[in-house]
């Protein structure tokens, strides 16, 4: 929202309707979109987490897809014409000159930007292992816990680039993850599991 914001700011979009109508745009499809992948939004990773520990069913990466993305598409289509509509009844044209300047300005990727590129495709390829797996009918000894493997990714970004003392990450970095959410969803999951066990469910 700030950033879009800034953008509206800089191409001189100052309509209070035009703008409600942008940032309503942002609210609903990154809710959305949020639905498409196991890690679109944490309470996708819950629900994985809860139907695998209470009734043993365990989704993988591409059967969410599977599912939750042709759904994304659906709501995001209804979302666009929605607000294409919108901005015809407000008879909004957008100069993208400005965005093309600024584009121009950007500097080449650093080092440090083009590790934590390739980190984040190999955490996403280690994610789809155990779908690719399921449907060549191939097992192997390994288990690509999905939780491990997103631990393995954000670890690499603290001991990378190795010939560096620089890291993408300095180790402070680790106090400013939101542990009391993660101790709350943590805590969600247990006591859905002893509602389960004791019967209350």
């Amino acid at each position: 929202l700030p950033l879009v914001l800034g953008i509206l700011s800089g191409l001189n979009i100052t309509d209070r309707k035009i703008t409600s109508v942008i940032l309503l745009c942002i609210a609903y499809s990154s809710s959305i979109g949020g639905i498409a992948t196991p890690i679109g939004s944490t309470p996708n990773i819950i629900a994985i987490g809860m139907l695998q520990e209470l009734i043993n069913l365990k989704i993988t990466f591409l059967e969410w897809m599977f599912y939750a993305l042709p759904i994304a598409i659906i709501f995001l289509g209804i979302l666009f014409i929605l607000s294409t509509y919108q901005f015809k009844k407000y008879s909004f044209k957008m100069d993208i000159t400005f965005l093309k300047d600024e584009f121009k300005k950007l500097p080449r990727l650093t080092r440090e930007e083009f590790i934590t590129f390739w980190v984040f495709i190999l955490t996403i390829f280690l994610w789809l292992i155990p779908s690719l797996l399921k449907l060549l009918k191939v097992s192997i000894p390994i288990n690509f816990n999905s939780g491990a493997v997103a631990i393995f990714g954000a670890s690499l970004l603290f001991i990378l680039p190795l010939n560096s003392p620089q890291k993408i990450l300095p180790p402070n970095a680790i106090k400013n993850i939101d542990w009391s959410s993660l101790l709350l969803f943590g805590s969600g999951i247990a006591l859905g599991k002893l509602l389960f066990q004791l019967g209350l469910a």
